[in-house]
């Protein structure tokens, strides 16, 4: 009984405030490609929400989803979300249909192009960023140089994330 009992208790219970995000990613469009599984989802909007980050930046875009919630979490601040993804553009229109059914489009900007040459353009122009997230495919070589860039570009107490690392079962 106790086991159950914790079990229950320590097992991921879905935010009500993220219901609406799950909701929009659960279109028929959306079936079979990747994207933010909720309990990443609720945590990366937690995060955002608790420090109120405000300028967010994110390489990989696609369905758009990671996306989604970020600007969901700082939508009080009137916060802004750039996505750098150089994919496919059918699979990016993804991401950006996705932004769009949400009404937030105002509030966010895609770059679609590698982000080995974007970050490094942003950074020049001086774009400071509280919450950067690396989601999707790197090289080692790429990830240090992006690594220097995004560190150059994150305030202060800023938040950094790493997504699509290794996983063990």
């Amino acid at each position: 009984m106790i086991r159950q009992l914790l079990k229950s208790w320590l097992s991921y219970q879905p935010k009500a405030e993220t219901g609406i995000v799950r909701q929009q990613l659960a279109r028929p469009a959306l079936s079979g490609f990747p994207f933010c599984p909720p309990d990443e989802g609720d945590l990366l909007f937690s995060l955002i929400r608790e420090q109120q980050c405000r300028d967010m930046l994110e390489t990989g875009f696609g369905t758009g989803s990671t996306a989604l919630y970020m600007l969901h979490a700082s939508e009080p601040l009137g916060g802004t979300v750039t996505s750098i993804d150089w994919s496919p553009t059918e699979f990016n229109q993804l991401g950006r249909d996705t932004v769009s059914a949400s009404g937030m489009q105002d509030r966010h900007r895609h770059i679609e192009k590698l982000s080995q040459l974007a970050l490094p353009e942003l950074m020049l122009a001086g774009k400071q960023f509280d919450c950067v997230l690396f989601d999707g495919w790197r090289r080692t070589d790429h990830l240090i140089f992006e690594l220097f860039a995004a560190n150059r570009m994150l305030r202060t107490g800023g938040i950094f994330f790493m997504d699509d690392t290794i996983r063990k079962p």
